[in-house]
């Protein structure tokens, strides 16, 4: 999952520095957490043209991008620099 999270950022928002971190790990055996797998991410991007947006159109932006493999993640860490 973490590698396509990464393609699908990376295709759209070419020539952007993309960070994806699988945190999964952190959130083993916390109450509510009955996915299995790669579930929990943190994206630190970097792109002039996101950065030219304000954060909340930034933030819909990169979900935007995600929309198809959003049900499948559990929870989702949005950075930007």
């Amino acid at each position: 999952m973490r590698l396509k999270i990464l393609e699908t950022l990376q295709k759209a928002f070419p020539g952007a520095t993309i960070e994806v971190i699988d945190e999964s790990h952190l959130h083993e055996g916390h109450s509510g957490n009955i996915m299995n797998g790669e579930s929990h991410f943190r994206v630190i991007i970097n792109c002039n043209t996101l950065n030219a947006d304000p954060l909340i159109k930034r933030h819909r932006r990169v979900h935007e991008a995600l929309k198809d493999i959003m049900p499948r993640i559990h929870a989702l860490s949005i950075s930007f620099r």
